[in-house]
């Protein structure tokens, strides 16, 4: 399923249906392919190869089979790619720690 608002898509369910796992992700700066200036030649139906960059860890590895079963296995001489990219945020967060080494004593 893909989320828009005004028009514009910015999430994506992907549920696997009946009892699989359920992911949601977010798009930001989707450019659709009637939006471009320069109509590109038609997609070819060959299924694509794809590559993840940066899914490491148990949940990137698990990302990377959700995604992957998207797709039907590409053909070795297949011309097409994917590349799927992981994009990270951080943000500092400071906390007040209310207990106190007093606190613990009594």
């Amino acid at each position: 399923i893909v989320h828009e608002h005004r028009g514009q898509p910015d999430g994506l369910i992907v549920s696997h249906l009946p009892y699989g796992p359920t992911a949601y992700f977010g798009l930001t700066d989707v450019v659709l392919r009637h939006d471009l200036p320069e109509k590109p030649p038609n997609m070819p139906e060959t299924y694509p190869h794809l590559i993840f960059h940066d899914f490491g860890g148990n949940i990137g590895t698990r990302v990377q089979t959700i995604l992957s079963a998207l797709f039907p296995p590409s053909k070795p001489d297949s011309t097409r790619t994917i590349t799927i990219s992981v994009m990270s945020f951080f943000r500092h967060r400071s906390t007040k720690s209310f207990i106190t080494y007093d606190n613990l004593r009594q």
